[in-house]
Order: C-alpha cells, then sequence, then structure tokens
C-alpha cells in the first residue's frame, strides 16, 4: 500500500474474503433454504427446523436464532423472522417498526417463524407504571413481584409532574399470560393509574 503497489480496495476485499467467508456462506444458504420453503407448493414446505430460544424457522433447520432486542417479543407475540447478515435469523414482532422497513426494503430476507408449542426459558419485558407520587410506592410494587416470584433486571422511578410519579421497569417473563398477570396485580396497587407494557413506537407518558 505504502508504494502504491496495492491499493486499499483489494487489500479490503482480500480480508473480507478471508475472514467473513464463513458469515457469507452461511447467509446464503439461510436465503437460499428459506426462499425454496416459501415457494415450494409441496407439503415439505410446511417442515419448521430445530427450536432456538423458543423459535423455529419455516424450511431452515440448524440456524442461530436469537430474539431481537429492539422489539422484545415474547411467547404469544406474532412475530417476523429477518435473515440478518452473518448473525442468523432474528426474531421481531409483527408490528415492530424495523419489520415495516424490512418489508419496504428488504423482503426477501424476511422468513416465517412461529413459537414451538412448549417454550421453555425466561423473556424479558418491560413495564411503565403511571402512579400519583407516594412513599413506599416503588417498595410496595416491588413487593407484589416478590411476591409473584418475578426476577427484577432494572427500575426506574422518577417524579414526572407535581404528584405525579412514572416507573420503567425490566422483568423476566416467561410469557405473555404471565405478563398480563403481573400487569392486574401491579395494576391494584394503592396510587397506581396505569400499567403498560412498553412497545417500540408506542410508550406510555404522561401528557
Amino acid at each position: 500500500i505504502g508504494d502504491n503497489a496495492v491499493n486499499l480496495n483489494t487489500v479490503m476485499a482480500r480480508i473480507k474474503d478471508e475472514f467473513f467467508a464463513d458469515s457469507a456462506a452461511e447467509e446464503k444458504a439461510i436465503l437460499t433454504k428459506a426462499n425454496a420453503a416459501a415457494t415450494a407448493n409441496r407439503k415439505k414446505s410446511d417442515f419448521f427446523g430445530k427450536a432456538s430460544n423458543g423459535v423455529v424457522v419455516r424450511g431452515v433447520d440448524n440456524v442461530l436464532i436469537r430474539l431481537s432486542q429492539c422489539c422484545n417479543p415474547l411467547p404469544g407475540d406474532s412475530i417476523v423472522g429477518y435473515i440478518t447478515r452473518g448473525r442468523g435469523v432474528s426474531v421481531h414482532r409483527s408490528d415492530c417498526p424495523n419489520v415495516q422497513h424490512y418489508l419496504n426494503n428488504e423482503q426477501g430476507r424476511i422468513v416465517e417463524v412461529r413459537w414451538e408449542a412448549e417454550v421453555a426459558g425466561r423473556f424479558i419485558a418491560e413495564l411503565e407504571i403511571n402512579s400519583n407520587d407516594r412513599a413506599r410506592l416503588t417498595s410496595d410494587i416491588l413487593t407484589i413481584l416478590a411476591d409473584l416470584k418475578v426476577m427484577i433486571h432494572s427500575i426506574h422511578s422518577r417524579a414526572v409532574k407535581t404528584g405525579l410519579a412514572l416507573t420503567n421497569i425490566k422483568i423476566e417473563i416467561k410469557n405473555i399470560e404471565q405478563l398480563d398477570f403481573v400487569i392486574d396485580r401491579i395494576q391494584k396497587v394503592r396510587d397506581v393509574t396505569g400499567v403498560y407494557r412498553v412497545l417500540p413506537g408506542k410508550e406510555k407518558i404522561y401528557d
């Protein structure tokens, strides 16, 4: 490069071929299998591969599957798969803003996914709690979660207006049914006026 015998673009291309060949090959294989499953008009197209993180992909087996952190899908949510570049299949809620972007710009990378029949594991959900501000409010919420044996990842409480408070809490949940039960219990805490699951583009805040 120093004496201009080889240009930078040539070197970068060689590095990419050397170190990212496996990722590119895996991505191509996933795309090929997924497209074949989507277009095949035969019974075999109903094949779903081995589950990972509680999710299976139509027409594809032995692939890395990860739950997207932008929308944190839970078992019971409607979901869509997206074939990433070198990182397997990412799973999003169907109403995730990123899914709309993929549908508009990279529809060929969208694959059908579904939750396996019996999903084992824990998943992260975020709740936003509106309330009147008072002493020991956060403590009362934490007591409810402890009684329900729900693991807490983080909690952030603050006053937002005179006499009002807002609490965001991330918890470990098994599925939508458990989340609904937790929301119902928190709703019954004195001075709580609303409990919402935080979703992309749908955060609840005080007016």
